[in-house]
């Protein structure tokens, strides 16, 4: 995984989002916010993802 505070793929039809941040033991701040808001707008709009 990349330095990015959360991380995004597609296996099997699922969307996985996987929060990267242990230094501050994945803690939520308005940047990670964003990011799993983005991700969750990609999983929605990906016909890949099933689930």
């Amino acid at each position: 995984m990349t330095d990015a505070p959360a991380g995004y793929e597609v296996r099997d039809g699922v969307a996985w989002i996987t929060l990267n941040r242990p230094r501050v033991l994945n803690a939520l701040d308005t940047g990670l916010a964003a990011t799993l808001a983005d991700h969750a707008e990609v999983a929605a709009a990906d016909p890949d993802v099933t689930l």
